[in-house]
């Protein structure tokens, strides 16, 4: 996908597979139709100019490193609709600022690694938005 910086998923697309993007590094951003559900292992893989990613409001799934090495992303709202989340699936996002979990998501159907080697609660923790282990 040499010079391909805007990528708009279809919505004939349900899944997004393995490796469907990984490397490309020229992509800024991506939007997703509502009808993706499953984004699987590294599909945007060391996409890491992308700056921007509208996720599908009925995804139920993130696979393994999906978007890991998306270095500029800075901010990612996830959907209601997110049931799973695996390992490393934000993993080398340095300048991360902001990721939104659903308000009714259960953490422990989260993998415990999903940002660079630490679980949810020691991310939370560390900026500041959760006191202890508890809450």
């Amino acid at each position: 996908m040499v010079g391909v910086t805007h990528v708009i998923i279809d919505k004939s697309v349900a899944i997004i597979k393995k490796v469907a993007f990984c490397g490309c590094g020229q992509i800024l951003s991506v939007t997703m139709c509502d009808d993706v559900k499953k984004i699987e292992s590294r599909a945007f893989y060391e996409c890491y100019a992308l700056e921007f990613m509208r996720l599908s409001k009925t995804l139920e799934f993130i696979g393994l490193e999906a978007f890991c090495g998306c270095n500029s992303m800075r901010a990612l709202l996830i959907p209601p609709s997110v049931k799973s989340i695996e390992e490393g699936a934000f993993k080398k996002w340095s300048r991360l600022r902001l990721l939104k979990l659903p308000d009714a998501i259960d953490l422990s159907n989260l993998c415990d690694e999903i940002i660079d080697g630490k679980d949810v609660y020691e991310n939370g923790r560390y900026a500041g938005v959760i006191d202890d282990f508890g809450a």
